[in-house]
């Protein structure tokens, strides 16, 4: 069996655990967005409004919200960990394998 460098190991051990924390920051940040616009609505749902439209625009809120921010969190995910990936590549270059 091959070994890796440890400069590539160390690299991918980096990215690893980069993507893991962007990726709980990311879910927990959507949590967070989605039980306040759901507050927000229920205090619109207070005023004399079609509960349809009420239904019909949170739906559509959640929806865009959700496609964002998946959008904006897959770009951060893989823009993190190819640069820490990079970043530790160059810094333990000097390394001896």
């Amino acid at each position: 069996m091959k070994h890796w460098p440890i400069r590539s190991r160390l690299a991918l051990w980096t990215a690893v655990f980069l993507t893991i924390e962007l990726l709980i920051f990311g879910i927990a940040s959507g949590l967070v967005i989605y039980r306040d616009q759901l507050e927000a609505f229920a205090a619109i749902r207070n005023h004399p409004t079609s509960p349809t439209l009420v239904r019909k625009e949170t739906g559509e809120l959640i929806f865009d919200l959700t496609s964002a921010y998946a959008a904006a969190l897959l770009v951060a995910v893989l823009a993190a960990a190819l640069g820490v990936w990079w970043i530790t590549r160059k810094a333990l270059q000097p390394l001896l394998e």
